[in-house]
């Protein structure tokens, strides 16, 4: 069997150093922006929603819990969508996405710490375009 050899741009990345957590994703991919900003809509129905319960008197415990479950279902789907890959496992390691560190929900944490990777990332890429495309397109100046 033939193979074929080239730079997809994906990268490999611990979490928090650990070797045995290992997310791999194309950080320059320009649709993890619009998939980005699909989750980001979504989240924030995902708070909507979450808020909305805890301003009812008259929930169940069960209803509750119905909920947490579909929240985290959810925000881990969302996850693997944004990066287009299986990455909510290695991230959570079996927490919650939706449990408190230091104030914030874990997968705000997650998303505060991947974005910057990413813009930096696009915006490398974006250069390294501009300059080979600049050499082909300075003859028609």
């Amino acid at each position: 069997m033939q193979n074929i050899n080239f730079d997809d741009g994906f990268k490999t990345f611990t979490v928090n150093g650990d070797e045995n957590r290992v997310v791999r994703f194309n950080p320059s991919d320009f649709g993890i922006l619009t998939r980005a900003e699909e989750t980001e809509q979504a989240f924030n129905e995902i708070g909507s929603k979450l808020e909305s319960m805890g301003n009812t008197d008259d929930v169940s415990v069960e209803q509750i819990a119905q909920v947490l479950r579909e929240t985290e279902s959810d925000v881990k789907r969302q996850f693997d969508y944004m990066f287009n890959s299986s990455v909510s496992d290695v991230l959570f390691v079996g927490q919650s996405p939706i449990a408190i560190v230091n104030g914030e929900f874990l997968f705000k944490r997650i998303l505060d710490a991947t974005m910057p990777i990413i813009v930096e990332s696009i915006s490398e890429e974006k250069k390294k375009a501009e300059k080979k495309m600049a050499k082909y397109t300075e003859q028609y100046k």
